[in-house]
């Protein structure tokens, strides 16, 4: 059995986040079977992209102090946190979103997980090797801090996909080119999952994200605390708290055909408050292209006539440039040219070169990139024509 802790919380207020914490560790027990009291503990948030926290794509300041706080007054002395995030650096996003305050305040220090070194996979899937950052190979434990998000490629984010920003900077754009469909880019997650492993989870989902995820959507009041050392179970819940079936996810369904952990709700106690409070309502999901494509001999018309493509919202845009600076094929799939003006366009997309990894979506600051089924996708499949 897989234990998974759901305890309530209603705000981020601070003395609210940190008496729930403290009651779902308490429930949680046996807490030094997860984390050494003598090695470097890393804390590793989802710092997604510099926005404030009130925009709700990254983790919370305050659950990141309650973590950090709880963790020091428990005699863990050795901690640091860090994170590889798609815009900017790491503590550009930690000092936008109001981690880096509470991490000095703590006595935290922050660790750029910029460079790294080839580790081997047992029993990989289909990866058997990643470059890693150096400071999570070299730390004793990783604490993981994912934030319940949805997402335009796994459908949902939590603790198994938090677990790519160990890999550093530009490595990951080069994944998402090797691994263009979902479901190979699902167990190219699994396989770092294997060799990078969550000592223990504790996900934010006091506000969670549904829509044009994991940037752009809207904010959801789930109001509670998960904690697990099982973060397939983890994500397994959160999905079921969404409304989603957990083995419709190729990544669940995958990870726990890994061994990697449980989905099964038979094979998962979860101990704390019932989970139905927390299932507020039926989130609205990115449009799925989880059917395997990319060794189809019709792979360039099915990318085309089916698979939802990212779409540009030209009065939202504001012409910055960050999707096509993200964007890691090449040449690139958007183009901004200049106006006869001489100032820069609305990026436009060149579709046959477009792989739909969404990462133009993800790192969009504006929310002016939104994910659409084309109309044959429609007609097959029954999807939404846009995601907002």
């Amino acid at each position: 059995m897989s234990k998974v802790v759901l305890v309530r919380c209603s705000s981020y207020d601070r003395t609210e986040v940190f008496e729930a914490l403290s009651r779902g560790f308490e429930l949680f027990g046996d807490m030094e079977l997860s984390l050494p009291d003598d090695g470097d503990i890393l804390l590793k948030p989802n710092l997604l992209a510099p926005d404030p926290p009130e925009k709700g794509s990254t983790t919370h300041p305050v659950l990141f102090h309650a973590v950090g706080r709880y963790l020091k007054e428990r005699g863990y002395k050795r901690l640091s946190y860090g994170d590889s995030p798609v815009v900017g650096t790491g503590l550009l996003v930690a000092k936008k979103n109001g981690i880096q305050r509470e991490a000095l305040e703590l006595g935290i220090d922050y660790t750029e997980l910029g460079e790294g070194r080839e580790v081997h996979v047992e029993g990989a899937r289909q990866n058997p090797r990643f470059t890693v950052a150096n400071q999570v190979l070299d730390a004793s434990a990783l604490v993981n801090l994912p934030k319940l998000k949805t997402h335009g490629l796994t459908r949902i984010t939590g603790a198994l996909k938090n677990v790519f920003g160990t890999i550093p900077g530009l490595l990951k754009p080069e994944l998402h080119v090797k691994l263009k469909d979902p479901v190979l880019f699902a167990r190219m997650i699994i396989d770092l999952n294997m060799v990078v492993k969550s000592n223990l989870v504790v996900m934010d989902a006091i506000e969670s994200m549904e829509g044009n995820g994991p940037r752009n959507g809207r904010i959801v009041k789930t109001g509670f605390i998960l904690i697990s050392d099982d973060p397939v179970a983890a994500d397994a819940v959160g999905a079921r708290v969404m409304g989603v079936e957990p083995y419709s996810i190729p990544l669940l369904k995958e990870a726990e055909e890994a061994g990697l952990g449980t989905v099964s709700d038979e094979k998962i106690e979860l101990i704390g408050d019932p989970i139905d409070e927390f299932k507020v309502k039926v989130f609205e999901l990115s449009p799925d292209s989880r059917q395997s494509w990319e060794f189809s001999p019709l792979a360039g018309w099915i990318r085309n006539a089916i698979i939802p493509r990212p779409v540009i919202d030209a009065g939202m845009c504001t012409k910055c440039g960050i999707c096509v600076t993200a964007c890691p094929v090449k040449p690139k799939a958007l183009v901004q040219e200049k106006n006869n003006d001489g100032k820069k366009g609305v990026p436009v997309f060149d579709y046959n070169l477009c792989i739909r990894c969404y990462c133009c979506q993800e790192s969009c600051p504006e929310g002016a990139i939104s994910i659409m089924v084309p109309l044959t996708g429609r007609f097959l499949y029954g999807f939404k024509a846009r995601l907002k």
